[in-house]
């Protein structure tokens, strides 16, 4: 399939990469035969861009593998996990040990998963020494809370949630002014790990108050014709149009979805309608931290 499209638009996400995940549950990429397929099949597809994280099985040394003798630019972000101690040493072993399964010298970006190790004495100066020794070119923080939109001019990277249901950070002021001043966003969970494709008999009973908005978005999708993926995308672009979206799936039959989907132009009432379908239903479970 030959499609144009913006890559610089779009990351995938690698989290269904070297390990199982999603409500749904994936392996197909837990094979490093299949990553590598996948991944040099996106590549091809010119989806340049990659976001993935230690706590992501094999995604890493997949990518590096795969990427190795790629002559085309790959952008790749990941990320230094929740620190245990209070210890920049333990971060730069985080780092090497990204560089090396990753086969990279210089990566786009970096992010803490836990914004307030942001604090730890000596984080500030080791980041920026990671610029100047040109490790990485941008440093960020992975968020939930608008409260942790960063006002400090080193950190240039955001990595925040947003869906058609979970709208309140696309929103932020404070995230636009971010933009502004040169920051860049990332927005991942748009497809909520996958349970807007979930059917009614699989369907999770913790999850079950989540069915009847997801049923009323699958209507609006049969109605006009067009794919759910496509209405998560478009509709993500129209609240956040600054955002890079981190898309994620799970097979190359998936890929060539998401690439139709990312191609889709969708008419603006459409996007209306998903948006209000979106405010109409309030919950905590949009969040998928408060999953059991």
């Amino acid at each position: 399939m030959n499609v144009k499209h913006n890559n610089k638009q779009y990351i995938i996400g690698s989290a269904q990469i070297g390990q199982d995940y999603g409500i749904a549950g994936s392996t197909h990429l837990n094979s490093k035969k299949n990553a590598i397929k996948f991944i040099q099949k996106a590549i091809k597809d010119d989806f340049l861009s990659f976001d993935t994280a230690s706590s992501y099985g094999y995604s890493e040394e997949y990518i590096g593998y795969a990427t190795e003798n790629i002559d085309k630019e790959i952008k790749i972000y990941t990320k230094i996990p929740k620190l245990k101690e209070d210890s920049v040493l333990i971060a730069e072993e985080h780092l090497n040990q990204f560089l090396k399964k990753l086969k990279k010298k210089l990566i786009e970006g970096l992010f803490l998963h836990n914004p307030v190790d942001w604090e730890i004495k000596g984080m500030k100066n080791f980041l920026i020494q990671l610029k100047k020794k040109n490790q990485i070119k941008k440093f960020g923080l992975s968020i939930y809370d608008e409260r942790y939109i960063p006002l400090d001019e080193n950190i240039d990277l955001v990595q925040i949630p947003g869906n058609i249901f979970n709208q309140k950070l696309l929103r932020s002021k404070k995230l636009l002014n971010f933009n502004k001043n040169g920051g860049t966003v990332l927005i991942r969970s748009i497809f909520i790990q996958g349970l807007i494709f979930l059917d009614n008999k699989n369907f999770p009973k913790s999850l079950i108050t989540l069915q009847k908005p997801i049923l009323e978005l699958r209507e609006l999708v049969l109605d006009n014709n067009i794919t759910i993926e496509a209405l998560a995308i478009k509709t993500i672009e129209k609240l956040c149009p600054y955002g890079k979206l981190v898309i994620g799936c799970n097979n190359i039959m998936q890929l060539e979805i998401l690439l139709k989907a990312t191609n889709t132009n969708i008419n603006n009432n459409i996007l209306e309608e998903a948006i209000n379908i979106g405010n109409k239903y309030d919950s905590i479970l949009w969040d998928t931290r408060n999953w059991k």
